[in-house]
């Protein structure tokens, strides 16, 4: 999405999702993204997910306490 990232954000990425990478260091990659692009810039252009239908899945647990034996109150 052409968004900024910081080295945190490059570890989060799963290798297997990149499809592709591109270092650029010329005078043009710091026109295009200002002065943060001085030492260079490295594109990532990870894999696209495929079109389906959403799907959803729910897992749901629920758990009930009660007495087996009502305790005798003492009078």
């Amino acid at each position: 999405d052409g968004a900024p990232a910081s080295q945190s954000d490059f570890q989060k990425i799963d290798p297997n999702d990149i499809e592709s990478f591109s270092i650029l260091k010329d005078a043009a990659s710091a026109s295009v993204y200002g002065a943060r692009a001085g030492n260079g810039v490295i594109l990532v252009t990870t894999k696209r997910g495929i079109i389906s239908a959403p799907k959803i899945t729910v897992q749901s647990d629920i758990q009930l306490q009660f007495f087996t034996q009502i305790p005798q109150l003492i009078s």
